[in-house]
């Protein structure tokens, strides 16, 4: 009886709690409960993807997609497998309960990949098991254009991505469009069979010279040889004297063999801005 006449007098009150009570705490969730635009997902499902040069479709599916799922059956939590054989390539999906553990599944499936890779053809390349993630989706991309050399904006735009990749959160920067520099060595084999020498002979004294350069090929008959060194040059013209072989008395340079040109990188992306060209930086987090 006493709590129903206290409740009697102070009703008014509890009335009043009942009701601002939940909105106080609303509020401050709100306000200072973590939030995200683009949270972490995670997704139980990974891929196989398996490369079979020269393979038509039916060769692919018979000799490698068959066999890689043979042994994905094998595993627990599988809810579905999905496969597609196309020439060249094998793509198996694989989709697990959403409640496993998807990185112990992953290496569950690598080694399912790997135990089917002794019923694969030797001329198959090695399988690459990869899991979805939204988190290699770029959380934004920016874009850098204006009146400058498409060489020194792609330097600008690499600087902005060196200083991206310091901020915490950002786990990674993609760059593409722009130009790089690349010397390019373009070797004429007539000239290499009139001294008796090989494509090797110019690596080699490439390689081997006090010269610093870029990263660049070596092309012959269309076929290119890549050549990496970190470093950079000043002037192409120190390419020129690069003995190649010291042949009866005489040295052989690279000039002799070869034309040798400051130029750019086979372009492999581009990037536009209202039509005008520019570099875009893919920011991951």
């Amino acid at each position: 009886m006493i709590y129903l006449k206290y409740l009697q007098k102070y009703s008014r009150l509890f009335l009043f709690l009942s009701v601002i009570l939940p909105v106080v705490c609303g509020v401050l969730a709100y306000r200072y409960l973590p939030k995200e635009g683009n949270p972490e997902i995670t997704v139980p499902v990974c891929v196989v993807v398996t490369p079979f040069p020269g393979a038509s479709p039916e060769e692919v599916e018979k000799l490698v997609t068959t066999k890689i799922e043979e042994e994905l059956d094998k595993l627990d939590d599988v809810k579905e497998i999905r496969s597609s054989s196309s020439e060249n390539i094998s793509i198996v999906i694989i989709e697990f309960d959403i409640d496993s553990d998807i990185e112990r599944r992953i290496q569950d499936v690598k080694e399912a990949v790997f135990n089917a890779e002794s019923e694969i053809p030797e001329e198959a390349e090695d399988s690459v098991v990869e899991k979805i993630d939204f988190s290699d989706i770029p959380l934004m991309i920016l874009s850098v254009t204006g009146d400058q050399h498409p060489l020194k904006l792609k330097r600008i735009t690499e600087d902005i991505a060196d200083e991206l990749e310091k901020i915490p959160e950002v786990q990674d920067t993609i760059i593409s469009g722009g130009l790089t520099r690349e010397i390019q060595i373009l070797v004429h084999p007539e000239r290499l069979d009139r001294y008796g020498l090989t494509i090797l002979d110019v690596y080699n004294a490439v390689l081997g010279s006090d010269v610093n350069l870029p990263a660049g090929n070596i092309t012959v008959s269309q076929r290119k040889y890549l050549v990496r060194i970190l470093t950079e040059i000043e002037r192409v013209e120190q390419f020129r004297r690069v003995p190649v072989a010291a042949l009866e008395g005489r040295v052989v340079f690279l000039d002799e063999v070869a034309d040798i040109q400051d130029g750019f990188e086979e372009d492999r992306s581009f990037s536009r801005v209202d039509g005008r060209p520019a570099v875009s930086i893919a920011v991951t987090k």
